[in-house]
């Protein structure tokens, strides 16, 4: 995601997640196992097509996956 032809080009990064809010705003959750095992809360763009801004991390911990 983020890309122009909407592919997210990375390494590193598994499990990735889409979801809503009540809100309607979408979110995507992936795990950087690459970085430790440290699970990302990335906002989509309103048309969720890509990501907006930088990603938070939400938690960590040894072998944390399956968002």
């Amino acid at each position: 995601m983020g890309s122009a032809d909407g592919v997210w080009r990375t390494s590193g990064q598994d499990d990735p997640c889409p979801f809503w809010d009540d809100d309607g705003q979408g979110y995507l959750v992936t795990t950087h196992y690459a970085g430790g095992y440290k699970i990302h809360l990335f906002k989509l763009s309103e048309d969720g097509k890509s990501l907006v801004g930088p990603s938070t991390v939400i938690h960590q911990s040894p072998g944390s996956e399956a968002n």
